[in-house]
């Protein structure tokens, strides 16, 4: 297998002296040691095979490496005005093993492309690792061959679980497949709060394989090219892709003029946490009892911003939206309108009391 070889050249690189090359294969590792965190700045980042601080060229078979604490602490950022490239984009422990498992790289996209011209995304790659992509903006266009889009891989039998997470509220992905999880066990989660993302078939479409995967849509857009209405019918069935957690449905739909099947999320209001299609109490009291959670936070939690969080942010957004209704009308209670300023207000005494002092 390809990536097996690929694999075991990957741990030997990290023994060999610097200089060696590994199959022609070059590794730019992730140190974040350039006084930012910008992908595009040389001092970031170190080609293992000769010392040097260079930036990622996007040859076919150079990887990317974002490992451990080193991108735990300093995670890389692509923004506008940085046109990024790579031949594989790869979240793996091969590189360093040194780095215990439950490390928690990540990686921050706000604008600007990333182009990967060689196999693709490995995100989430090996036993231990628990990756995290949060993306707001910009274009990635997967160019190469196969030009795979990858959440989640381990080798069959290895532990601990690994865990791939990527969350998309803006931008664009342009792939040739998206594959959850990879195998071995791993975990694949796909959050599309925004932005579209288009997916191919010249590498298999959207494929996911088990209750491992998960695709998450909100207010984003899936564009998978074909007619894929009766699979993603059966993702649906076995819940491996929802929307909002489960509270809506999936929309799917198929336009044989384009020939592409669009997949969305049945509409919701801003500030409906329990899916009844009202924003009222009920929704406050779930708010209300996430108050301050600090990751982790999901819709249903009373996360309307999708950011992880509960906080003063949500609570914003659920009183711009209260008393709305998909159809009709309604009035909240002055008893619970009253536990909204409440929340407003203790949101706005956290931020006062959390000032540094001068």
């Amino acid at each position: 297998m390809v990536r097996s070889s690929l694999r075991t050249c990957a741990a030997l690189a990290v023994v060999l002296a610097l200089g060696s090359v590994c199959r022609g294969d070059l590794w730019y590792v992730w140190f974040g040691q350039g006084g930012d965190n910008l992908w595009s700045n040389p001092d970031n980042w170190l080609l293992y095979q000769t010392g040097e601080n260079l930036v990622p060229t996007g040859a076919p078979n150079d990887y990317v490496i974002l490992n451990g604490l080193l991108a735990e602490a300093n995670p890389p950022l692509i923004q506008n005005g940085i046109d990024a490239v790579c031949g594989i984009l790869s979240i793996t422990r091969d590189i360093n093993p040194v780095i215990p498992p439950g490390d928690y790289p990540a990686m921050n996209m706000t604008g600007g492309t990333l182009v990967v011209t060689g196999q693709g995304i490995w995100w989430g790659d090996d036993a231990g690792c628990q990756a995290t992509f949060n993306m707001s903006g910009g274009v990635i266009n997967l160019t190469g061959d196969p030009g795979i889009f990858e959440i989640g891989w381990q080798e069959d039998g290895s532990s601990p679980q690994c865990r791939g997470t990527w969350n998309m509220t803006g931008g664009a992905i342009n792939c040739k497949g998206i594959s959850m999880p990879g195998g071995g066990g791993a975990y694949g989660e796909l959050n599309v709060h925004g932005g579209q993302i288009n997916v191919g078939t010249a590498d298999g479409g959207l494929i996911l394989r088990d209750d491992n995967a998960k695709v998450n849509v909100t207010r984003g857009t899936i564009v998978l090219e074909g007619d894929e209405t009766v699979r993603v019918a059966g993702y649906v069935t076995e819940g491996w892709l929802v929307a909002y957690d489960g509270l809506r449905d999936v929309v799917c739909s198929y336009n044989a003029l384009d020939n592409v099947t669009t997949v969305t999320a049945e509409p919701t209001l801003l500030g409906d946490a329990n899916g009844d299609d009202k924003v009222n109490d009920a929704d406050a009291s779930i708010l209300g009892s996430n108050w301050l959670r600090q990751s982790g936070a999901r819709w249903g939690d009373g996360d309307f911003n999708f950011d992880g969080k509960v906080n003063d942010a949500d609570a914003a957004i659920l009183a711009a939206h209260w008393g709305e209704v998909l159809a009709g009308s309604s009035v909240p209670e002055p008893a619970t309108m009253t536990l909204l300023v409440g929340l407003i207000g203790l949101a706005w005494l956290t931020r006062k009391w959390a000032a540094p002092r001068k």
